[in-house]
Protein backbone atom coordinates (compact mmCIF):
# COMPACT_ATOMS: atom_id res chain seq x y z
CA UNK A 1 0.00 0.00 0.00
CA UNK A 2 1.48 3.11 -1.17
CA UNK A 3 1.40 6.13 1.77
CA UNK A 4 -0.36 9.58 1.03
CA UNK A 5 2.66 12.36 0.69
CA UNK A 6 2.26 15.21 2.60
CA UNK A 7 4.96 18.11 1.74
CA UNK A 8 5.06 21.79 3.62
CA UNK A 9 4.59 24.10 1.31
CA UNK A 10 4.25 27.93 2.55
CA UNK A 11 4.50 26.71 6.19
CA UNK A 12 1.40 24.73 5.73
CA UNK A 13 1.37 20.40 5.14
CA UNK A 14 -0.65 19.63 2.10
CA UNK A 15 -1.53 16.43 0.50
CA UNK A 16 0.52 16.37 -3.01
CA UNK A 17 -1.03 14.31 -6.06
CA UNK A 18 0.28 13.76 -9.22
CA UNK A 19 -1.98 13.11 -12.29
CA UNK A 20 -1.67 12.73 -15.75
CA UNK A 21 -4.35 14.36 -18.00
CA UNK A 22 -7.85 12.43 -18.33
CA UNK A 23 -7.00 11.63 -14.56
CA UNK A 24 -9.41 12.41 -11.58
CA UNK A 25 -8.81 12.50 -7.72
CA UNK A 26 -11.63 12.88 -5.27
CA UNK A 27 -12.80 14.73 -2.25
CA UNK A 28 -14.67 13.66 0.42
CA UNK A 29 -15.93 9.97 1.97
CA UNK A 30 -18.30 9.18 -0.86
CA UNK A 31 -16.47 11.03 -3.69
CA UNK A 32 -18.69 14.34 -3.59
CA UNK A 33 -16.46 16.42 -4.85
CA UNK A 34 -14.21 14.89 -8.73
CA UNK A 35 -11.49 16.76 -9.67
CA UNK A 36 -10.34 16.05 -13.12
CA UNK A 37 -7.22 16.94 -15.01
CA UNK A 38 -8.54 17.94 -18.65
CA UNK A 39 -5.53 19.48 -20.22
CA UNK A 40 -2.27 21.76 -20.04
CA UNK A 41 -2.75 25.17 -22.14
CA UNK A 42 0.48 27.69 -22.33
CA UNK A 43 2.05 26.51 -19.00
CA UNK A 44 -1.42 26.27 -17.12
CA UNK A 45 -3.07 23.36 -15.48
CA UNK A 46 -6.94 23.49 -16.86
CA UNK A 47 -9.36 21.49 -14.17
CA UNK A 48 -13.42 20.72 -14.17
CA UNK A 49 -14.56 20.04 -10.89
CA UNK A 50 -17.46 18.51 -10.33
CA UNK A 51 -19.16 19.31 -6.60
CA UNK A 52 -22.53 20.31 -5.54
CA UNK A 53 -24.45 23.06 -5.77
CA UNK A 54 -24.05 23.36 -1.67
CA UNK A 55 -20.13 22.93 -2.19
CA UNK A 56 -18.38 27.10 -2.71
CA UNK A 57 -15.75 26.38 -5.14
CA UNK A 58 -13.85 28.91 -6.34
CA UNK A 59 -10.01 30.55 -6.69
CA UNK A 60 -8.41 31.28 -3.64
CA UNK A 61 -8.16 35.43 -4.18
CA UNK A 62 -11.68 35.28 -5.17
CA UNK A 63 -12.73 33.40 -2.15
CA UNK A 64 -9.86 36.08 0.00
CA UNK A 65 -11.47 39.35 -1.49
CA UNK A 66 -15.39 37.79 -0.63
CA UNK A 67 -14.28 37.35 2.73
CA UNK A 68 -12.28 40.47 3.31
CA UNK A 69 -15.59 42.74 1.55
CA UNK A 70 -17.47 40.87 4.58
CA UNK A 71 -15.63 41.59 7.20
CA UNK A 72 -15.67 45.15 6.13
CA UNK A 73 -19.30 45.02 6.16
CA UNK A 74 -19.75 43.02 9.56
CA UNK A 75 -17.64 45.81 11.46
CA UNK A 76 -19.72 48.68 9.38
CA UNK A 77 -22.92 47.11 11.05
CA UNK A 78 -21.14 45.90 14.26
CA UNK A 79 -20.22 49.96 14.48
CA UNK A 80 -23.93 51.45 13.48
CA UNK A 81 -25.38 49.43 15.89
CA UNK A 82 -26.43 50.42 19.53
CA UNK A 83 -24.45 49.11 21.68
CA UNK A 84 -26.91 46.97 23.46
CA UNK A 85 -27.48 45.21 20.15
CA UNK A 86 -23.74 44.70 19.40
CA UNK A 87 -23.71 41.35 21.40
CA UNK A 88 -26.69 39.84 19.86
CA UNK A 89 -25.43 40.69 16.18
CA UNK A 90 -22.08 39.22 16.81
CA UNK A 91 -23.23 35.44 18.49
CA UNK A 92 -25.89 35.47 15.37
CA UNK A 93 -22.94 36.35 12.93
CA UNK A 94 -20.53 34.04 14.79
CA UNK A 95 -22.92 30.85 14.68
CA UNK A 96 -23.99 32.09 10.56
CA UNK A 97 -20.26 32.29 9.90
CA UNK A 98 -16.77 31.95 11.29
CA UNK A 99 -14.51 34.41 10.47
Amino acid sequence: MRRTKKKKIEGFFVLVLKRRCGQSFVIGENAEIIVKVLREEDGEIIIGIDAPKSVLVDRLEVYELRLKKLKALYEDILLNLPLASRSEFQKLFNETLVI
